[in-house]
């Protein structure tokens, strides 16, 4: 089976029938397709999170402290 993620219907899809796989196909494929991992390879992506998120990150970090 090859799976492959649709951008439009936003979920991972059966390349040969084009509908959305469950999760337990999904856990399956990947431990029969392992992807390679290298230490020290640049990211794939550039994108940082977003000011805002990390200042809520950082407040309920501080606050869960003082509880």
């Amino acid at each position: 089976m090859a799976i492959k993620f649709d951008n439009i219907k936003g979920a991972f899809v059966n390349t040969q029938t084009d509908e959305k796989v469950s999760q337990s196909e999904l856990l399956m494929w990947t431990a029969e397709n392992p992807m390679e991992v290298k230490v020290g390879e640049p990211k794939l992506t550039k994108s940082k999170a977003p000011v805002k998120m990390v200042e809520e990150g950082v407040e309920s970090i501080t606050i869960k402290e003082r509880i």
